[in-house]
């Protein structure tokens, strides 16, 4: 009797779990998805000052590289116009940072370097230390 009872136990706390991280998969997904569309409607609010809009798109370009390189690169690609547009160089060494990402996490590490590389002149013009810093480690990996 109480074999059979463990065993049913074991069951029901295998399916408990198994439902557990579906749900939590789709709340998730729900989430981050909520994100990403308030962080595009952030971006494109033309109320918002330029400096909120430009991390709204740098934050939107970090949270879709990984998921989608492709995206990514175009994201980060359409911040670093902007970001020379508006002179921000710190911005214009992450959009090269993500874009070198995204090179990367697609195997063509030669253009991945190119960027980072990149990414580094304009450190090292503006004296920007912790990215400088941020895109030797990327080159290191």
């Amino acid at each position: 009797m109480s074999i059979v009872f463990l065993r049913l136990l074991k069951s029901v706390l295998f399916n408990s779990l198994l439902v557990f991280l579906v749900l939590s998969t789709i709340v998730y997904k729900n989430l981050n998805a909520q994100e990403t569309d308030s962080l595009w409607t952030a971006y494109n609010d033309t109320s918002l000052d330029d400096d909120n809009r430009l991390t709204a798109l740098k934050d939107l370009s970090w949270k879709i590289l990984f998921q989608n390189p492709d995206s990514g690169f175009i994201l980060a690609d359409l911040l670093r116009k902007e970001a020379i547009e508006y002179n921000n160089p710190d911005l214009q060494a992450t959009a090269c940072k993500n874009m070198g990402i995204s090179h990367k996490l697609r195997g063509d590490y030669p253009s991945s370097l190119n960027m980072y590389n990149k990414g580094l002149e304009i450190t090292n013009a503006h004296n920007l230390l912790a990215m400088e810093s941020n895109l030797y480690s990327n080159i290191g990996m």
